[in-house]
């Protein structure tokens, strides 16, 4: 790790992701419920027709996740999360100008 110059490590305390993290305070989860509920309904509906069960491969899945994100998550969405967290875009701005400035001075 010599040499670095621009690493922080920082150690946060547990359970602290939903506040550190504001997509985590409903995009992420909404996303995942979402995702969930659409593959139990296609597994109940395969299995309706009496066809065997799908095969969900990772393209498969990343796909469903890209239509969903795509379908459900708006700008007002996001910036709920960030304002939620405490976060809006003034403060935003003024972390940005704060870390500038101890970063000028290092």
């Amino acid at each position: 790790m010599t040499g670095l110059k621009a690493m922080k490590i920082l150690f946060l305390s547990p359970n602290t992701t939903s506040k550190t993290k504001p997509m985590d305070q409903g995009v992420i989860r909404s996303l995942k419920a979402k995702y969930r509920t659409l593959l139990v309904e296609r597994y109940i509906r395969t299995k309706g027709m009496k066809n065997p069960l799908p095969n969900i491969c990772v393209l498969n899945a990343m796909d469903m996740i890209v239509t969903l994100w795509n379908l459900m998550i708006t700008k007002t969405i996001i910036a709920n999360c960030f304002a939620k967290a405490g976060l809006s875009a003034e403060k935003q701005e003024q972390a940005l100008e704060d870390e500038l400035m101890i970063s000028s001075k290092i």
